[in-house]
């Protein structure tokens, strides 16, 4: 009974975390392709919140201040990765900066804001050579990073058009990297409101995990 509880449990968040938010989008948004996304037709408002899954610049070795001029691969976000040392011996420890340049509208109802997904096994997110998110210390070393995978909301630039997305990720821990979930870009109240849904979602998965648990040793 308990591990049936923690496995439903699990199954749970991990939809919770993957299902997309109740402003999702309601029509076929477009989807980033060779590291750009045109969004500048999308109705916020009316069709809803829009994944950036779909194929992002990728710079190994790279911090996002290194990238410019340089020639970048192609990448699936989400999506595992890995980076090549000079044998061409694929390892999965090491950094790397994602990139994606999104065109939105010119005056979207609200503030726009996004929800940065979840990537191995620390990042920092740049908006236009600003940043706006961070989960974990990312770096070059295994001694420099601080481990932390976790999505965070964020605002993104106001008055602009286009917004050059930077992700500065890195790994040391697991014995792969990439990303979980990709990224998602919505006005502010629907992004806003699908983190309290989780957030909420996730307590009562907690609380049937500590009854379980309860359960467990009282009864059995």
């Amino acid at each position: 009974l308990v591990l049936g509880v923690v496995a439903l449990c699990l199954t749970g968040l991990a939809l919770a975390i993957a299902l997309p938010d109740r402003g999702a989008a309601r029509e076929t948004a477009p989807r980033a392709q060779a590291g750009a996304l045109d969004l500048s037709g999308w109705d916020f408002a009316k069709d809803g919140s829009v994944s950036l899954a779909g194929e992002w610049r990728y710079f190994d070795g790279r911090w996002a201040s290194d990238i410019d001029g340089a020639t970048p691969a192609t990448m699936a976000v989400p999506g595992r990765t890995s980076s090549f040392d000079a044998e061409a011996v694929a390892r999965a420890h090491g950094f790397a900066t994602y990139a994606l340049t999104m065109r939105l509208p010119r005056t979207p109802a609200e503030p726009l804001a996004i929800e940065t997904g979840y990537f191995y096994s620390a990042y920092r997110v740049y908006a236009n050579g600003t940043l706006i998110a961070q989960s974990g210390v990312p770096s070059a070393t295994a001694e420099g990073e601080s481990a932390r995978v976790y999505s965070k909301f964020a605002l993104l630039p106001v008055g602009v058009e286009t917004i050059e997305l930077r992700y500065e990720v890195s790994n040391h821990l697991r014995s792969f990297r990439g990303s979980l979930a990709a990224p998602r870009v919505g006005l502010e109240s629907a992004i806003a409101g699908h983190r309290n849904w989780v957030a909420a979602f996730s307590l009562l998965l907690v609380g049937a995990m500590l009854f379980a648990a309860i359960y467990h040793f009282v009864v059995v």
